[in-house]
């Protein structure tokens, strides 16, 4: 994001203390020119944030001691010391939150922000001034997203990304209204559109009566232009496309006396909530095709997602931490010795009650955290890009030019590949916020999830209608397998990986920790109890290895690489030929030996490339395809040069004996053709 020379005729961008901010919609619902603030509610929204944050910071810092202060306070003679304390401390709390406020204001002033015919222009700072051109042209997406505080007043946080990937930073208007966020979205892709299509044009050799105003849209299997799409809308349940005219009443008809009916009926409550000071907005672009998540699929999804297994370990690790922080407090050492050995002697009953609590907490955790998080879920594919939004307290909506998508991913964990369900995602280039952290929503993760829980035959479907340069992809009969010697390889890595850190533990834990600590009488079942789950660690690997044989795969077609790979579950990544930056082999000396490599492709997607790789591929198979992957221009123009040279020998020698000549010479052998490739 630059300065961009104005071209000439146009008005120069003035300074914003030379023009005063107007109201930011027209009577039309287009932004009005001329430069425009944000919302006042800013000032309140990022007081309270940030207040409450520092103040939390703080009770941490002074846990430990406010108790002592407190009670010297008491101790002394002074009856008006621990009162003093408690003024002081809400004192305390209310200058740090006058100042974020004060702060909070200055920035509220000096934050302006206009669109003009060819950029979007943005003015900031207190202090240190800031201004920011960002060209429609280099706009590949505006996003937005709302805290629950946001919500509840009916604002937003904008976020403009432009092209360039980690070479460039997003841009931030902190605080409008949500059909002020709509609004600018609808008139920079609108005004985007617009430039493109007089470029277009202005072409030469374009005809001069041909509309400039027209999208084509073309078949990706026969090239043919399509008629103007219609807005198809599906059944959330079946997936059965229903009538326009009945969609809305026949959603509501399905998801009625569902088991998902409650959950459908909350999410939908909460995901047209617009706010306190938002209005109601229409885009006008055409929506090519939409679609929801149903009360019974979000559901599954929260039951059945990979993040179990983080809340697991989450818990589990709050439990480890319960004797250290025993630890702070003054217990006497045979007090706590005997409750050890009660512990030990109803270990079994203790082991089951606890297993049973945290698969209940586990699966009330997550089952409320993806509800939140993926609650009101819509998607839909409208102008070149595809957006989704989601969220019941905080809400998303995140939106990518189809020119920006790098791969697609198709993702089964454990419990979903049994179920036939799969999660589909978008890997995008990614931009990086003003703080330089990753933008991608609230996860440090790469993509955009166009369909979170989606049985697998209807992928194809999504797909067709939201990417349909991904459609055309190898069938799974035409993957290729890894040769028999990968398997062997496999069991080895999964076993001596988890092996040699099993053993480590158990050499540390049976020949030193529980002799000292352990009484002698319980000596055995503490043996037991630390085998018992490094014998489960090492069948679990030794499964892995198997399963990962059995799902490695790869393939490809004239234009599209799919590789296939995972353990328990399954990770299937479609890269197009025409997306990968570089690919290469690489063969360790065990792999050489074997006659193996493997085999790696990266895309622009993330913020700094990423990388899909599957070892273990025999090393002729290797070599080919990184003859697919090599270009083929070099070779095409050898090819038909080669072809030109030949056709044009041939005349020559045609010609030649034509002659009336007494001696015909004879016609020169074309040399061999030769194809080179280029790097």
């Amino acid at each position: 994001m630059s300065s961009v020379q104005q071209p000439t005729g146009t008005r120069p961008p003035a300074s914003p203390g030379t023009q005063r901010p107007t109201g930011t919609l027209l009577a039309s619902g287009g932004i009005a020119p001329g430069p425009h603030r944000i919302h006042p509610a800013y000032v309140i929204t990022t007081a309270l944030r940030m207040g409450l944050s520092i103040i939390v910071v703080l009770l941490f810092m002074i846990m430990g001691s406010l108790g002592t202060v407190i009670q010297e306070a008491m101790r002394s003679n002074n009856a008006m010391a621990p009162l003093i304390i408690i003024i002081g401390g809400i004192g305390l709390i209310a200058l740090i939150i006058a100042l974020i406020a004060l702060g909070s204001y200055l920035s509220y002033k000096r934050f302006l922000w206009e669109i003009t015919q060819t950029d979007i222009h943005i003015y900031s700072g207190i202090i240190i001034k800031k201004q920011a051109h960002i060209p429609f042209y280099r706009v590949q997406s505006i996003d937005f997203n709302a805290g629950i505080i946001d919500r509840i007043l009916g604002i937003v946080k904008l976020k403009v990304e432009t092209a360039g990937g980690a070479a460039n930073q997003s841009s931030v208007i902190p605080a409008l209204k949500l059909n002020e966020a709509e609004a600018l979205r609808a008139e920079v892709f609108s005004r985007k559109r617009a430039l493109s299509q007089q470029a277009q044009a202005n072409k030469p050799g374009r005809s001069p009566g041909a509309p400039a105003s027209a999208v084509p849209r073309f078949d990706p299997q026969t090239g043919q232009p399509l008629p103007a799409p219609a807005v198809p809308r599906f059944d959330p349940q079946t997936g059965a496309p229903l009538s326009p005219a009945h969609s809305a009443a026949a959603a509501a008809a399905t998801a009625t006396g569902t088991a998902g009916a409650l959950v459908q009926d909350f999410a939908n409550s909460a995901s047209s909530m617009r706010g306190i000071f938002a209005e109601d907005y229409n885009e006008d672009a055409p929506i090519e095709y939409e679609y929801g998540l149903s009360g019974k699929e979000l559901f599954l999804a929260s039951i059945s997602g990979d993040h179990n297994v983080v809340a697991f370990a989450a818990i589990i690790g709050f439990i480890s931490q319960i004797p250290t922080f025993l630890g702070l407090f003054s217990i006497d050492n045979k007090a706590f010795e005997l409750v050890i050995r009660n512990l030990i002697e109803r270990s079994v009953g203790i082991l089951i009650g606890g297993l049973i609590l945290l698969f209940v907490v586990v699966f009330v955790l997550t089952l409320a955290g993806t509800m939140l998080s993926y609650g009101g879920f819509k998607a839909r594919r409208r102008g070149g890009r595809v957006e989704v939004e989601r969220g019941l307290l905080q809400r998303r909506y995140k939106g990518v030019s189809l020119s920006r998508v790098q791969s697609l991913e198709i993702k089964q964990g454990f419990i979903r590949k049994r179920m036939g369900y799969a999660e589909v995602k978008l890997l995008t280039v990614d931009t990086l916020d003003a703080s330089g952290g990753q933008q991608n929503g609230q996860q440090m993760q790469l993509g955009l999830v166009i369909h979170p829980f989606i049985k697998l035959e209807r992928v194809p479907e999504i797909v067709q209608h939201m990417v349909p340069d991904y459609a055309l992809v190898p069938a799974q009969a035409e993957l290729k397998k890894l040769p028999k010697v990968a398997f062997r390889r496999s069991l080895f890595r999964n076993i001596v990986w988890s092996g040699v850190p099993c053993a480590l533990f158990l050499v540390g834990l049976l020949g030193f920790f529980v002799p000292l600590v352990v009484p002698t009488e319980h000596q055995t079942l503490a043996t037991v109890f630390a085998v018992i789950p490094v014998a489960i660690i090492m069948v679990w690997r030794i499964f892995a290895g198997i399963l990962w044989y059995r799902h490695a795969a790869y393939g490809y077609n004239q234009g599209m690489l799919t590789i296939q790979q995972g353990s328990f579950g399954q990770t299937t990544t479609h890269m197009p030929r025409k997306k990968i930056q570089w690919a290469a082999n690489r063969e360790t000396p065990l792999q050489r030996w074997r006659k193996l490599a493997t085999i790696g492709a990266t895309t622009a997607a993330g913020v700094s490339g990423t990388r899909t790789a599957l070892r273990d591929v025999a090393l002729a198979d290797a070599d080919a395809f990184i003859e697919w992957v090599r270009p083929r221009v070099a070779a095409t123009a050898a090819t038909a040069s080669a072809t030109a040279s030949a056709a044009a020998t041939a005349a020559a020698s045609a010609a030649t004996a034509a002659a009336p000549t007494p001696a015909a010479a004879p016609a020169p052998t074309p040399s061999p053709d030769r194809t080179e490739v280029s790097h």
